[in-house]
């Protein structure tokens, strides 16, 4: 993918894609550390969904976070992005 210059698509896309994969992550992290709460049979088909999103979206990741050359998110976009997807998570936990 090939992403050009920046706009504010990017950074709703690229928010979106960090905050999914922030809360699958920590759904997984969940799931191995709370074994005798059973968090996994409450929620299997949102973690599902979850896994599904940061799959399909992939390919967004090395473009935003590993590539260095034109086919890569600017800086810019990546840390705005990253921000707001940690504000988002820091919000829902208080």
């Amino acid at each position: 993918m090939e992403f050009g210059s920046s706009s504010p698509m990017f950074t709703i896309l690229a928010t979106l894609v960090v905050l999914n994969a922030f809360c699958f992550f920590g759904a997984l992290k969940r799931v191995i550390s709370d074994v005798e709460i059973l968090f996994w049979e409450r929620f299997a088909l949102q973690i599902l969904l979850c896994g599904l999103l940061v799959l399909i979206n992939l390919l967004v990741y090395p473009g935003l976070f590993f590539k260095k050359d034109v086919a890569n998110l600017p800086t810019s976009v990546t840390f705005k992005s990253t921000m707001f997807a940690l504000l988002g998570s820091a919000i829902t936990l208080y």
